[in-house]
């Protein structure tokens, strides 16, 4: 039991990391891009947004703290949008929801293809 929580503490930290660092990764791309106006800033910005979204759940939910942040704009007199839209908040959740059935699937596919659990051995770092 010791050994499975160490691993899930371990994956919890490097999931946190990546996300965090990848969400501040491509903040500063994008005020970069809104500052200096550089164009060879935005392909690589979008890439990142793409791979990170595609794979960490911790930047999206980083991602949609920080769109759901910029929806309230009393200070400079813009009117306030909803944080519950599609674009804010929507697409997000279907990307998490996608994300939680996948890795479902892949740990369904993992413990039903290893019949002696020699791949559970190696995961965990437990001796069989």
């Amino acid at each position: 039991m010791q050994d499975e929580v160490k691993a899930l503490g371990r994956l919890n930290i490097a999931y946190f990391l990546v996300g965090f660092l990848g969400f501040l990764t491509t903040w500063i791309l994008d005020m970069i891009y809104m500052f200096l106006h550089r164009e060879g800033v935005l392909r690589p910005n979008q890439i990142i947004k793409g791979v990170f979204s595609t794979f960490g759940p911790h930047y999206l939910l980083s991602r949609c703290l920080y769109d759901i942040s910029q929806t309230y704009k009393e200070e400079s007199g813009l009117p306030n949008t909803s944080p519950f839209t599609y674009a804010v908040s929507g697409r997000v959740f279907i990307l998490l929801c996608l994300q939680a059935a996948g890795d479902c699937l892949l740990l369904k596919l993992l413990e039903f293809t290893s019949a002696d659990s020699t791949c559970y051995c190696w995961l965990w770092r437990t001796s069989c």
